[in-house]
């Protein structure tokens, strides 16, 4: 196959491409949020959600895979996004509420959670409530960091690492890390 050729079929494969993407936008609109239904026996809002016992429960989660192909020096890649191949939770987010407000142990529990898995930073945050008596807040953070410096701090040491004292390691550079750090409040 010739180089014309070759550029004719990737330009109508592209073609292509672009008309089923601009046909499925339409499709991917968001539809208008419903109104709040109305009881039959008062003019109170019906809630939305799925009936536990004496709670109403909200939840969503949003997962997906990252694969990851790096064509260039992987350290720097490392050094600059540090993200990893793997499954991943992009998001997710879990309400249980009282129905009637007089809940046992908790009038409210909502959590909420983003970036766990593949990604280089995670964050958890949990809320609990009971009005009357106590509310309860917690996070946690969790972040992975990697860096790969050789050549900012010192561009020279790779054509000669005789004139240190203490030869920086060819695999990590002067200022190497491979760390992670958790946080919770």
């Amino acid at each position: 196959m010739s180089t014309k050729q070759k550029i004719t079929v990737r330009i109508v494969g592209l073609v292509v491409v672009l008309i089923m993407t601009m046909g499925s936008v339409a499709a991917q609109q968001p539809s208008a949020s419903p109104s709040p239904k109305k009881s039959e026996s008062s003019d109170t809002p019906v809630e939305s959600g799925e009936d536990a016992g004496d709670y109403t429960v909200i939840s969503s989660v949003e997962f997906g895979y990252r694969g990851l192909s790096v064509d260039g020096d992987h350290n720097k890649y490392q050094s600059d996004l540090n993200y990893r191949t793997g499954p991943r939770l992009f998001d997710s987010s879990f309400l249980l509420r009282s129905r009637d407000g007089n809940g046992a142990l908790f009038e409210t529990l909502v959590a909420n959670s983003t970036g766990w898995g593949a990604d280089p930073q995670g964050n958890l945050r949990v809320s609990v409530e009971q009005p009357e008596w106590y509310r309860f807040d917690a996070t946690y953070r969790r972040f992975k960091y990697f860096r790969f410096l050789n050549n900012f701090a010192n561009p020279n040491w790779v054509f000669s690492p005789a004139q240190f004292s203490v030869p920086p390691r060819l695999t990590t550079g002067e200022h190497g890390q491979d760390t992670r750090i958790n946080l919770g409040d």
